[in-house]
């Protein structure tokens, strides 16, 4: 395959991540960018734990191939590139990548990770026995385990539905940085304990006055830090300047910073709530209108068919 093998990690604990039989041959398609490929650390750390003795190999692009974890997987396919840019080269591109996986199948468990629609086809073409992934970029028929794609909260997803279904009922909500503490800590008693005793140390240390006071302190070991680093002890100056000074009066300032960034945006969605509300109002009078003209013009329908039925014809006005 071209690959680089490395030895299996059996020292990690067992944890079962399905009742299925344990897979003895897994295919992993790897991120395509580099920084999606870091995030998947946890993945790979935890597909080796729960699979200590399979055979775990990464499928992968050629620019993160040296970014795969190879101390957590056994074998790392290079996937060949397309000889050109049209679609019909990407195609026999991603074909000439199954038939060399198929070769060394058979492969009992195979696990998508990025989104894509060629990832799940190349499994499928590969004969992975079983595919997991995410249901999206309509590749789902392709999935035995399926999993559903939902970026957005259930409840935000039933607000936007009943917003669709009844926009004149809509009402604008105004969203501070206030409104989500319950989110964070919870709702309960404990949690509002926690975002209270947190809020309030917050507003305690971020302000000028907790920076000056550092600087205070900070100073106080200036004296030492100063004489060894004249006496050629870098270290010790190095470590108080970034340990004790910066450390110590950056820190009240970037809270300090932060409040400001927070109020700022809280009164910019207060002054948005009050620009949507006023929105909203318009959008609901005109929407008033709009049905009030629509029922005139139903009731004009209806005595116009009534006079055709009766064979009248209604007045016609004279020009001017």
């Amino acid at each position: 395959m071209g690959t680089v093998r490395q030895p299996n990690v059996g020292h990690l604990p067992v944890y079962p991540m399905n009742h299925r039989p344990a897979p003895q041959k897994i295919l992993v398609r790897a991120p395509n960018w580099i920084g999606d490929q870091i995030l998947a650390y946890p993945c790979f750390h935890y597909l080796r734990a729960g699979y200590p003795t399979a055979q775990i190999t990464s499928v992968c692009q050629p620019w993160v191939a040296s970014l795969q974890f190879r101390h957590l997987v056994d074998d790392v396919y290079v996937l060949p590139q397309p000889k050109g840019a049209s679609a019909w080269a990407q195609v026999q591109a991603l074909e000439a990548g199954a038939r060399a996986l198929r070769a060394y199948g058979p492969w009992d468990l195979g696990i998508c990770l990025p989104n894509s629609f060629s990832s799940a086809w190349l499994f499928a073409r590969t004969g992975v026995r079983w595919r997991r992934g995410y249901a999206a970029d309509g590749r789902g028929f392709l999935l035995h385990d399926k999993l559903a794609w939902e970026p957005h909260s259930k409840q935000h997803r039933a607000d936007y539905q009943a917003a669709k279904d009844s926009p004149a009922d809509h009402q604008p909500r105004l969203i501070t940085a206030r409104s989500v503490q319950p989110q964070v800590h919870g709702a309960g008693r404990i949690g509002q304990f926690n975002s209270w005793l947190a809020v309030v140390i917050t507003k305690s240390v971020g302000t000028m006055w907790a920076a000056y006071l550092f600087v205070l302190i900070g100073l106080v070991s200036l004296p030492q830090a100063f004489n060894a680093f004249v006496h050629g002890d870098t270290v010790i100056g190095i470590a108080w300047l970034s340990q004790s000074f910066l450390q110590l009066v950056l820190l009240p300032i970037i809270i300090v910073g932060q409040n400001v960034i927070s109020a700022s945006q809280d009164a910019r969605a207060e002054a948005d709530h009050i620009t949507l509300t006023t929105l909203h109002a318009i959008n609901v009078q005109q929407l008033k209108m709009l049905e009030a003209q629509r029922e005139m013009l139903q009731q004009q329908r209806e005595i116009l068919d009534l006079l055709q039925k009766k064979g009248l014809s209604p007045p016609v006005p004279k020009p001017d």
